[in-house]
């Protein structure tokens, strides 16, 4: 009698997602056939250096409340999290100014999450950093052997490129399409 094997699947990840996918794919090699990883967070504390340098630029205040809020012995700049950090909304404006290059990207983008009700409530990113996983980093680049593909935006400030750049270059079987937004 012939023993089926267990089928395989393509795993899709976004953003906070794609760690998810990244772990598993990791962990059951044999039951992934390929992944596609939009937004990566491969190495979330390059990552948020990046931004930590861009919120440097674009609010000296803020950044240094940040700062002094970063993790002592920690390899993080600053932690733009952080509670005091912001005032109101800036949090969110800071956010959304890192993903979207322009507001008709962001209009675009809430347009299509609202009307197929998708609406990105920002909770797994938020458990994320509750949780202390602002030092995640993906080790296990050489278990994802089946094709990945990582999509990143040049100018998605939020999901930087080059630490998906990095990422992208480690596996044995990746690649990066970089779209210009």
């Amino acid at each position: 009698r012939r023993r089926l094997g267990v089928p395989k699947i393509a795993l899709i990840g976004h953003s906070a997602g794609t760690i998810i996918a990244m772990e598993y794919g990791a962990k059951y090699p044999e039951h992934v056939s390929g992944m596609v990883l939009a937004a990566a967070g491969p190495d979330l504390p390059a990552t948020f250096n990046i931004q930590c340098d861009r919120l440097a630029r674009a609010n000296p205040a803020a950044y240094a409340r940040a700062a002094a809020a970063a993790v002592p012995g920690s390899e993080l700049k600053c932690n733009v999290y952080a509670d005091h950090v912001f005032e109101g909304n800036e949090l969110q404006a800071f956010v959304n100014g890192n993903m979207f290059p322009d507001s008709a990207t962001e209009r675009l983008i809430n347009r299509a999450d609202n009307g197929g009700g998708l609406r990105n409530t920002g909770e797994m990113s938020n458990v994320l950093i509750r949780d202390g996983l602002l030092g995640y980093r993906f080790h296990e680049a050489s278990r994802l052997t089946m094709p990945v593909l990582v999509i990143a935006g040049r100018e998605d400030h939020q999901a930087n490129v080059e630490p998906q750049r990095t990422f992208a270059a480690s596996l044995p079987n990746g690649r990066i399409l970089e779209y210009p937004y």
